[in-house]
């Protein structure tokens, strides 16, 4: 028997604007959903096979039933360029319908769907994803040999060059720039899903890599490692990266950055040649392609990333159209991964460095004025060592700045993965008002809301195996009653309301994994 305590607390006076037209909409720090409603994201990327030919994810719709049965609510479905303009100015659409089927699945099981462009290492010429053979100007560069530290491969010379082209939106084929053909492509992708408010918006760039504009970000952070460790660890640093197996090398320094003042001060030393490029480039990149989504669909908001060596300390703004007039509709969204855990060590137990570091990413949201999106973390293989621990730091750090989240990635043994049960834990899905304070626990999930809205139900997840004995108190006025998905959905007949829901017991069936439905075929 599982035991579930969720308290949750309505107190308030105004209201949200509803989102328009039944889109999803990005407004302040919220997503908004058409009733007015904030969504709070969990889901999962959908994945890894779509980099390769046929360029579609694997799963079935058996298995987008499983992660709407395990209570996830939205899916980031990978696509790539290459998938979509094979040849300069060419689009294949029996591609996108195939895309398409996807995203109905997901509408017919009511899962939400980001829609992601995807690189790796630019392109699948250089052993990645993303651009078509057409789109790599390299000057016919060569690859050095493979380091198997596979992002250690952006340093390689074609792919710098490849994405310095990029950034500068070089003339290619017929003497169009790239990267304005890269935002035709996406305008042609948006025109497709322009009607479909199961696709609540598109994430224009998947990771963008700084190109040669890399080496003074390396330099920075090269001198400010050299101020906060001793001569050998700095000796014993430069000789794991430079061998082709570093994570052995690199779980001898680990330690000394495991201090929360050690990588504050990193950040801010080091910090100042990324948030240059994000300013130089990456925002007028972002603007150039919002505004050729801008022109065919109004209603979907755009997500944005930092570069992966940029979310605490990004120089990123909202972008803007040729008038200079900032887009609206935007969602800021970073990815966050461990350091330790992505070169395969065990997790240390950072707990305060962890916080600090989602903390400042929040930080950087709030700025903004952009809700928060954290579209890939995890990659925790099942058996290293602190993976759980790991798993539910990330998830309390996330809930405490009310973060929406999609877990990396629905892989073949996702099913099987020993912290399954935390990614599928209780949570609330839609909230009626503006949530102020989230915290979810083993068995307990509390939630505070300001600003409820009345007559309008908020949605929290359980299990639906769960038998919660709920008590509302709302001048006897309030009322909760479960879907058939097993959801609670607690309303308030009026705009300000205190609200309780003691208890709730949740049993699962006997696995010795703790997983609460049937697994998915592989």
């Amino acid at each position: 028997m599982l035991a579930h305590r969720l308290a949750a607390f309505l107190l308030a006076t105004a209201s949200l604007a509803h989102a328009a037209d039944g889109f999803v909409q990005a407004k302040g720090r919220w997503l908004v959903d058409p009733q007015g409603r904030v969504l709070i994201l969990h889901g999962v990327n959908v994945a890894n096979a779509s980099k390769r030919p046929p360029y579609l994810p694997w799963q079935t719709r058996a298995e987008f039933e499983q992660i709407a049965r395990w209570g996830l609510n939205s899916v980031r479905l990978l696509t790539v360029w290459a998938a979509l303009e094979p040849e300069p100015g060419t689009y294949d659409d029996a591609y996108i319908e195939r895309l398409a089927e996807r995203v109905r699945w997901c509408r017919e099981l009511g899962l939400m769907v980001v829609l992601d462009m995807h690189q790796d290492l630019y392109s699948e010429k250089y052993r990645g994803d993303g651009a078509p053979p057409w789109a790599c100007l390299d000057d016919g560069l060569a690859m050095g040999p493979w380091n198997r530290a596979w992002f250690l491969n952006y340093l390689q010379p074609p792919v710098l060059k490849a994405f310095d082209r990029f950034w500068a939106n070089a003339p290619g084929p017929g003497g169009v720039g790239i990267q304005g053909r890269f935002a035709a492509a996406w305008a042609h992708l948006a025109r497709r899903f322009r009607d479909e408010p199961t696709v609540i918006g598109y994430d224009i760039l998947n990771e963008p890599f700084p190109g040669s504009a890399v080496q003074p970000i390396l330099l920075a952070y090269g001198a400010a490692v050299a101020k906060v460790t001793s001569p050998e660890t700095r000796m014993k640093l430069l000789a794991a990266l430079a061998s082709p197996e570093p994570a052995s090398g690199l779980a001898e320094v680990a330690a000394q950055f495991r201090d929360p003042r050690v990588a504050q001060r990193l950040i801010a030393e080091g910090g100042g040649p990324v948030a240059r490029f994000e300013r130089q480039r990456l925002v007028p990149f972002a603007s150039r392609v919002v505004t050729a989504i801008r022109q065919v669909d109004r209603r979907h908001p755009c997500f944005i990333e930092p570069t992966p060596i940029g979310a605490v300390r990004t120089g990123l703004a909202r972008p803007s159209a040729p008038s200079g007039e900032p887009h609206t509709n935007i969602v800021f969204a970073p990815h966050y991964y461990e350091g330790t855990t992505e070169l395969r060590l065990p997790y240390a137990k950072d707990r305060a460095r962890l916080r600090m570091l989602v903390g400042l990413v929040a930080r950087a949201a709030r700025q903004l004025e952009m809700p928060l999106w954290v579209g890939e973390w995890g990659n925790i293989p099942a058996g290293l060592g602190g993976g759980r621990e790991c798993i539910r730091d990330c998830l309390d750090a996330f809930n405490t700045h009310l973060a929406g989240w999609c877990y990396w990635e629905y892989g073949r043994t996702f099913p099987k993965l020993p912290h399954l049960d935390l990614l599928t834990r209780p949570y609330p899905q839609a909230v009626a008002g503006v949530p102020a304070r989230l915290r979810i626990a083993e068995h307990e999930l509390e939630l505070r809301i300001e600003k409820v809205l009345p007559r309008v139900p908020t949605v929290v997840w359980l299990p639906p195996d769960a038998k919660p004995e709920v008590t509302v108190e709302l001048d006897g006025k309030a009322t909760w009653r479960r879907t058939p998905t097993g959801s609670l959905e607690i309303t308030s007949p009026t705009p300000a309301a205190a609200l309780t829901l003691p208890s709730a017991t949740s049993p699962r069936k006997k696995d010795p994994r703790g997983l609460p439905y049937r697994e998915a075929e592989p």
